[in-house]
């Protein structure tokens, strides 16, 4: 049981920094060289967000609303985000991509795509049913223990 368990960590360890490195590569080789890792997450979560306020981004990136800010104000400083006061409470503070930022969203997009399809390309219709299967119950179980943090 032992040396499954240090071959299952050793293949998820390697997965997670492969594809750390593959993204890393992306952000380099284009020219989008001033965007971090970090930055590309923030800009996904408002890509992908249907509410755009500081508040439910920084929730759902689980970070704090003052590191959140940072990374806006880079951003925004960069081009890729711009600030909008509501109309509705002048309080809040909504959040919304630059054509520069949709473009890039789309790119990175597209990139994540790739690396998914290049990883189940050689997998039979019943080896994509089982990695489905042991990625879905894998997700459960980490987000379990998130919610218990």
């Amino acid at each position: 049981m032992k040396k499954t368990l240090d071959t299952i960590s050793g293949l998820i360890s390697s997965v997670f920094y492969d594809i750390i490195k593959l993204e890393e590569a992306f952000l380099k080789d284009n020219k989008y060289k001033d965007v971090s890792s970090k930055e590309i997450r923030t800009i996904e979560a408002i890509g992908k967000s249907n509410t755009k306020n500081m508040g439910s981004i920084a929730k759902n990136l689980d970070i704090t609303l003052g590191t959140l800010t940072v990374s806006i104000t880079n951003l925004e400083k960069k081009g890729y985000v711009r600030r909008e006061k509501s109309l509705n409470d002048k309080r809040v503070v909504n959040v919304a991509l630059t054509e520069k930022g949709k473009k890039l969203f789309r790119l990175h997009k597209k990139f994540r795509e790739n690396i998914m399809k290049s990883i189940v390309i050689d997998l039979s219709n019943q080896e994509k049913e089982i990695f489905n299967g042991a990625l879905t119950r894998v997700s459960q179980i980490l987000h379990k223990q998130c919610i218990n943090i």
